[in-house]
């Protein structure tokens, strides 16, 4: 998990206790402060079972907005949204290096400016 390059948390709107585990997991991110890194995003599976709907969109939007994470409602079954999901998750995580590149790029300007050296990149996985 630690050397993922994104997170998609899925859930089915037809059964409401996955919404609930997609919640704690998405806590669990959170408080591993992984989610921060790494772009997240709330997948709403089973859109097409409207008849059956457990969990609101609205709900859905909630929970991505209290994450501070993207959302997206898809079905799998009859492929909607899932080629926006692909290339969406795609793009967050070229955005995410991105900044992640002007962070280094500003934190070595800063040490050139106090008379540091240039810092390296290190990547430290830790739990």
């Amino acid at each position: 998990m630690l050397k993922a390059d994104a997170f998609l948390v899925v859930y089915s709107v037809v059964d409401k206790a996955t919404f609930s585990r997609a919640d704690q997991l998405l806590n669990m991110l959170h408080d591993m402060d992984v989610s921060r890194s790494r772009p997240t995003i709330l997948v709403a599976n089973k859109i097409d079972l409207a008849r059956s709907r457990a969990v609101s969109s609205q709900d859905g939007k909630c929970l991505a907005c209290t994450h501070k994470i993207k959302f997206i409602e898809v079905s799998v079954a009859i492929n909607h949204n899932v080629d926006e999901l692909l290339a969406g998750i795609l793009s967050q995580i070229r955005l995410k290096r991105e900044q992640s590149a002007v962070q280094v790029s500003a934190m070595s300007n800063l040490a050139n400016a106090i008379g540091g050296r240039p810092i390296g990149v290190l990547t430290v996985f830790s739990l």
